[in-house]
């Protein structure tokens, strides 16, 4: 856990950004469009799960996907 603040967008992207400019502006602006990223997929995707009977599948088999994503990425 601790490991993952190390690759954080929060904390790599900004610090990135603060070499390149001293903007304060745009080094503010940088980290929050790195973490507003993540609701991305879940605004564009509500709609669809809304009208869903059953939305418990949909949620574990993306739970499912995205756990194991990392273990699938680890050999590249």
């Amino acid at each position: 856990w601790i490991g993952m603040s190390f690759l954080s967008s929060a904390t790599i992207v900004p610090l990135y950004v603060s070499k390149l400019t001293g903007s304060a502006l745009a080094i503010g602006l940088v980290a929050v469009i790195a973490n507003s990223g993540w609701f991305l997929p879940q605004i564009f995707t509500a709609n669809g799960v809304q009208g869903l009977a059953r939305k418990k599948p949909v949620v574990v088999n993306l739970g499912f996907f995205t756990e194991r994503l990392p273990l699938r990425l680890s050999p590249i």
